[in-house]
């Protein structure tokens, strides 16, 4: 017997050791992946902050060249000036000259009515010879060379650069057992501080089911399942299911930055449901006065998670629903039988599992006799709904409110889930500075053991589209919480043309989907989206004005109307398209339609053309006004909309590593290419419109108008200006007629 101890603690001994071994290697495996994260992470963070000292570093070049220039031309201004003041005065000294040698007062005055000079009388009747006014300049330079306004002193911006350091992390929390407590299947956890930090937002709990005593074992468990955003230093799970001896938790402290070290783990004994495989068994259950709905009676253990009582033929119940009328019955294999006594205080259950194998419900001194034989072991089981619960509608809606979703949390945790909520600011008011802000929910993603669901909110916007958020994890959240780069909807935003649903009926569950489904996931690989940038706009538009004349109006208005008929058209023919040139820079540079461009710019590829465009966009009340170049070379098609404001369409023709666009000058034939990096379409929106634009923008737009495109100008020539355009020939006369048509 001595001898089966020692052999029996040394079994023991080797399990604890090699359990320990497991999780050293899983602690190396995940400090190796963590590193990785971290370093992958910092390397982000350094190139976030490159990028950001560039755009400082271009935004004050430019301003010591916009100095420049101011200064340049005034004082070219007034060199300019001097100089001709000087050769007129030259002129002036050598004709003064000769008029020294005039005799006659009559030829004299007539130097005087040039303007050349003035001659006046005073009043002792001697003449006084003053110069013209023209030549009264000022000889003080306007302006300085002094530029030491405009120098820097980052001495301390590199002192704070030098005091970079990791954030501070939170210490691990530690869990008190005696102050834990497990009754009622539900468990309160608490734990406390090692020392006091008030910079801690809130607390991070996991916990799992396990049948192994003493310390976490790494293989053969079940997965940690997660309790976020917790206030306080405790914490209650209800609604469990004890069906396992033990169970497992840890919690970690969270700043606003970044999550601690969890806490030594703990293991708390649950018992487990009480198995029933022979004798007799009797106990009672009294529910709680806000109890609205529950059932109780025995089940198979194969009973499913997600399986009702009573329902199958492998449960029997007494059921007890108060929500609109009071329902009192017996359930067995979804047949009900209904009690016409009042609802008791208390039920009692009786089970005989060796004798008559009946299982027996006391109800006010009443039996409600089961018979059937029960050949597999039982388990007592329990349903409770309190003052919760599910509802099934119909309706041509996408998506759920977030208040409704954030009362599925509780539901969808009793049965299991952990849910993660991912909310950020909505772009819809990003152009309102009184609501810019406001946070609205983007993401859910919801695991049970290895499986996860991933619910896409889908929100309105004002082109008539559904739109999506970027799936974008804030500090504190687990980036293990599920393999979110698998995930294919939350890579970047999208936007989906707002589809006619139907309802459709999966596995017993009415569910709504796209009409037209192939036309839904022909849209995934090409949703994604990009804001306007109003943040930059307003600086544009606090740096350089507004133009908010009548004409400037009116000519916005024009534009927007001629935009929206031009996407109509092209639409309807099923052609693609983008905003180009200055259309294109209004949207990224200030989000809004530039005033003094008077045309609307639309880029098309090549590969897109159809034959019938012209007559589409006639049809649609838009003449042709030109038409230069032709499919296989430089097509430019140019139609005429409302007060001389003009549709211009550029085709695009692909190369090996660049794109282009042509242009054709009517009087001459010459052509000319406009080379542009190669580029993808995004979706936007645009005066109230979902269009394309290119996703690569800041690359299109330096390409079109150079790095110094934030600043306006308007003198434009298409010929010259544009730093990306070069000669490309001259078109032979003989296809003039061609390729040279004005209406």
């Amino acid at each position: 017997e001595a001898l089966q101890r020692i052999i029996s603690t040394l079994a023991n001994k080797n399990d604890e050791i090699q359990n320990f071994i497991d999780t050293l290697n899983h602690t190396l495996k995940g400090l190796q992946e963590n590193s990785s994260n971290i370093l992958s992470e910092l390397e982000e963070e350094f190139d976030s902050l490159y990028s950001m000292l560039d755009d400082v570093k271009e935004s004050m070049v430019s301003s010591i060249k916009q100095e420049q220039v101011r200064k340049s031309q005034e004082l070219q201004s007034q060199l300019s000036q001097c100089n001709n003041a000087l050769e007129n005065s030259e002129e002036l000294l050598e004709f003064a000259t000769r008029s020294l040698d005039i005799k006659e007062p009559e030829e004299f005055s007539k130097c005087h009515s040039l303007g050349l000079f003035s001659v006046i009388q005073d009043c002792t009747q001697q003449y006084r010879v003053t110069m013209a006014s023209a030549f009264r300049l000022s000889l003080k330079p306007k302006v300085s060379e002094n530029m030491t306004h405009l120098m820097v002193d980052f001495s301390q911006e590199r002192q704070m650069l030098q005091t970079l350091k990791f954030l501070p992390v939170p210490k691990a929390p530690e869990i008190d057992p005696v102050e834990c407590l497990v009754a009622d299947n539900s468990v309160t956890v608490a734990w406390r501080m090692p020392e006091e930090d008030n910079k801690i937002d809130h607390f991070v709990m996991e916990y799992r089911k396990t049948n192994f005593d003493g310390l976490p074992r790494v293989k053969d468990e079940r997965c940690w399942e997660m309790i976020d955003n917790i206030k306080g230093s405790e914490y209650t799970l209800s609604g469990l299911k004890f069906d396992s001896k033990y169970m497992n938790f840890r919690v970690r402290a969270c700043n606003k930055a970044v999550a601690g070290e969890y806490s030594d783990p703990v293991t708390l004994e649950t018992k487990g449901d009480t198995a029933i495989e022979n004798g007799q068994h009797y106990w009672e259950v009294k529910a709680q006065k806000d109890c609205k709905s529950y059932s109780v009676g025995v089940a198979y253990k194969t009973l499913g998670k997600f399986d009702q009582l009573g329902k199958t033929n492998t449960s029997w119940c007494i059921h007890v629903n108060s929500w609109l009328q009071n329902t009192f019955a017996a359930k067995h294999n979804n047949k009900v039988k209904v009690l016409d006594v009042p609802v008791p205080e208390k039920i009692g259950v009786f089970c005989d599992f060796d004798g008559a194998c009946v299982e027996k419900k006391k109800v006010t001194g009443k039996w409600r006799n089961f018979g059937g034989k029960l050949p597999k072991m039982l388990l007592r089981s329990y349903m409770s709904k309190n003052g919760t619960g599910s509802s099934k509608s119909k309706g041509n809606r996408i998506g759920f409110d977030s208040t409704q979703w954030d009362g599925w949390f509780p539901i969808a945790e009793n049965m299991g889930f952990q849910c993660l909520k991912i909310e950020s600011k909505d772009p819809r008011l990003d152009g309102i500075d009184s609501l810019s802000g406001t946070e609205i929910p983007l993401h859910y993603v919801c695991k049970l053991a290895t499986h996860a669901v991933h619910v896409v909110v889908f929100h309105e916007r004002s082109g008539n589209y559904l739109w999506h958020g970027h799936l974008r994890l804030k500090g504190h959240m687990d980036r293990k919480f599920v393999p979110f780069r698998k995930l294919q909807f939350g890579r970047y935003p999208g936007a989906f043309d707002r589809p006619e649903l139907q309802q459709v009926t999966i596995d017993g569950l009415d569910v709504l989907i796209p009409k037209d489904p192939g036309h839904f996931l022909e849209e995934v690989p090409h949703s994604r989206f990009i804001e306007c940038r109003y943040k930059e706009a307003r600086a544009f538009l606090q740096q350089y004005l507004d133009d908010n004349s009548v004409d400037a109006m009116a000519f916005r208005k024009r534009a927007k109307e001629l935009l929206q008929l031009a996407a109509k058209t092209l639409n309807e023919l099923g052609v693609p398209f983008w905003l180009s040139s200055g259309t294109c820079l209004g949207w990224y540079r200030q989000c809004s339609i530039i005033p003094y461009s008077k045309d609307v710019d639309l880029g098309i590829f090549i590969q897109d053309y159809k034959p019938d465009i012209i007559l589409a966009f006639q049809n649609a009340g838009l003449p042709l006004k030109h038409k230069f170049g032709k499919v296989e070379d430089s097509l430019e098609l140019s139609f005429q909309g409302k007060d001389d404001v003009k549709l211009d369409i550029f085709f695009f023709y692909e190369e090996t590593d660049h794109m282009w666009n042509g242009g054709t000058q009517a009087k001459t034939g010459k052509k000319f290419k406009y080379l542009f990096p190669k580029f993808t379409l995004c979706w936007t929106e645009f005066v109230d419109m979902k269009v394309h634009v290119p996703c690569e923008t800041v690359d299109y737009i330096e390409a079109n108008y150079g790095k110094t495109w934030k600043i306006p100008v308007q003198t434009w020539d298409w010929k010259s200006s544009p730093p990306n355009v070069q000669p490309n020939g001259i078109w032979p006369i003989s296809e003039w007629d061609e390729v040279i048509q004005l209406y």
